[in-house]
């Protein structure tokens, strides 16, 4: 990003941050092991979560009793982070 900003080349009569984001030496931190890896196991299994409930609407707009498969409430999600696999329920 800092590439690309520095390539940038704005003119005219307004302030940016380019100035501030270029010449500050201040670099992102990565967070807590234990929190990206909550944070990605609830982003993974929010799609899951979504196409349920989605599924759940159609079934009883239809007039039919949902099936156990809809009515799921934990997901299993798999994912690596730093060369670590995680499997969480979510």
């Amino acid at each position: 990003m800092i590439v690309a900003l520095k390539e940038l080349s704005v003119r005219g009569d307004f302030r940016t941050t380019m100035e501030l984001l270029t010449h500050s030496k201040r670099m992102a931190e990565r967070p807590d092991a234990t929190l990206a890896v909550v944070c990605g196991a609830v982003t993974k299994a929010y799609p899951a979560s979504n196409a349920c409930w989605k599924e759940y609407k159609r079934v009883l707009e239809n007039g039919q009793v949902p099936g156990r498969d809809v009515l799921k409430t934990v997901f299993g999600v798999d994912f690596i982070y730093k060369s670590t696999r995680y499997s969480c329920a979510a």
